[in-house]
């Protein structure tokens, strides 16, 4: 896993993980105490949204599953590319899998950027930055 050629890329996967953590404790912080958040809350709270088969979940509902959904995935794909960076011996799949990651960590980057959401730019900036770092200074080749 910590191997030469496979350290960044593992500490980009423990990145994933530790933004994991964190966006999981900011989910479950009690929100601001202010007239304004109260109001916004008790409204999203209310309006339920008709999605077939009886269900009619608050605007929250969803909001609060979208944002655990992020936290379990980043958790499992930090989990993911470690097992592969311990496992994959010769490396191939994880070259692939490095492009992969830089595509999509890239992509939540810009989509928190388009939104701003610093916090989560950040983290996908730091990781993203591993993943480069890994893609471009592979492993050093074994001379026989």
């Amino acid at each position: 896993m910590f191997r030469p050629g496979r350290r960044l890329f593992s500490i980009a996967a423990i990145c994933l993980v530790l933004t994991a953590a964190a966006h999981t404790m900011g989910h479950f912080q009690p929100p601001p105490t202010d007239a304004a958040t109260t109001n916004l809350l008790t409204t999203i709270e209310n309006y339920k949204i008709s999605l077939g088969l009886g269900m009619n979940p608050s605007y929250r509902n969803i909001t609060d599953s979208l944002s655990l959904f992020m936290s379990i995935a980043l958790f499992f794909w930090g989990v993911q590319n470690l097992l592969l960076a311990k496992l994959d011996h010769e490396g191939r799949i994880l070259r692939s899998l490095t492009l992969l990651n830089i595509v999509w960590v890239g992509a939540v980057a810009i989509l928190f950027w388009r939104f701003q959401i610093l916090p989560a730019v950040i983290s996908m900036i730091v990781t993203e930055a591993f993943l480069v770092l890994s893609w471009l200074l592979p492993a050093p080749r074994k001379t026989a």
